[in-house]
């Protein structure tokens, strides 16, 4: 989390605690002996089971998760139920990656934060750079009771996420098209 595997998996990059298993399969693997960034690699990781506490890019999904269900869980008060929990699962999946160009790229990496679902694609630089997004559905059960919130059903929130692994910042303009 604190190395190498913070690229393939931004969201447990340096998490507070992990335990889990996982495996990398290799595709393809090309690289330059004398410029190793230029390395150009395609796989796939395989989650088998994983738990990890929120690391600085986790934190901020976290949050967003907390803002979306109270946000469509309109007046309820107290815990959304996102935060809740001081882990984070990562379910059983698999997902594909590619290393070229100096960035590491994946598809559909998802997490389980309570009932929240998110899942992100996109890519970290070697310089720890990121251009990811962060996909939320919303869940037919947080609008059942609120008839004015149906054209959400279906919906999936899409956040961007750039600044650096240590520093995340979302695009947070998703969540005021939400509110309004």
């Amino acid at each position: 989390c604190h190395g190498w595997f913070k690229y393939l998996a931004p969201l447990v990059a340096d998490a507070t605690k992990g335990e889990g298993e996982f495996s990398l399969r290799i595709a393809k693997a090309d690289v330059p002996l004398r410029f190793p960034r230029q390395a150009d690699i395609q796989g796939s990781v395989n989650i088998h089971r994983a738990q990890l506490g929120p690391g600085p890019l986790t934190r901020e999904l976290i949050a967003v998760a907390q803002v979306v269900r109270s946000l469509v869980e309109a007046g309820r008060s107290g815990r959304t139920g996102a935060g809740e929990s001081r882990w984070v699962e990562l379910p059983e999946q698999a997902f594909p990656f590619r290393v070229e160009k100096g960035k590491v790229t994946h598809t559909n990496m998802t997490m389980q934060v309570g009932d929240v679902t998110i899942r992100t694609r996109g890519w970290v630089g070697f310089n720890q750079q990121l251009g990811l997004v962060a996909e939320v559905p919303i869940r037919d059960r947080w609008i059942a009771r609120h008839p004015e919130l149906a054209g959400l059903k279906g919906q999936t929130l899409r956040l961007p996420i750039r600044g650096t692994l240590d520093h995340p910042k979302l695009d947070r303009r998703a969540l005021t098209k939400l509110t309004q």
